[in-house]
């Protein structure tokens, strides 16, 4: 994992901020913020100078019924300019998330980010 660049962790200070949460870098240079309601946010660098910013929530079904019930939320989303991946984690989790380059992630763009994927997972069973 590629750590992220001064800018993009500016970027995740001003949106913890406007959040009124605490950002933590983990010891690979990640960042994640755990919501009570939307699941885990998670920002991670990327090769080719991308940023990657993912949400995890827990699904219905942790199988793959779940992983078909997430199909239809991926593709290009206008509002961020970005194709809107999907995906299960380890446990089983359901997983969307998005790549941009570092030059494109900016607190407007992470806000948006966040709100396509939290609007996304409140359109399937959880």
């Amino acid at each position: 994992m590629t750590r992220l660049s001064p800018p993009a962790i500016g970027t995740i200070q001003q949106f913890a901020q406007s959040m009124d949460v605490t950002a933590y870098e983990a010891p690979d240079g990640a960042y994640s913020f755990d919501f009570e309601t939307n699941g885990r946010l998670s920002i991670s660098g990327a090769e080719d100078d991308k940023v990657v910013v993912s949400l995890t929530s827990r699904l219905l079904f942790e199988d793959m019924r779940g992983f078909a019930v997430l199909m239809p939320l991926a593709g290009y989303r206008a509002e961020i300019d970005e194709i809107v991946h999907v995906g299960l984690n380890k446990a089983g989790q359901g997983m969307l998330g998005v790549k941009t380059a570092v030059n494109s992630f900016n607190l407007p763009f992470l806000e948006r980010a966040f709100a396509v994927m939290t609007e996304s997972f409140g359109r399937i069973a959880r």
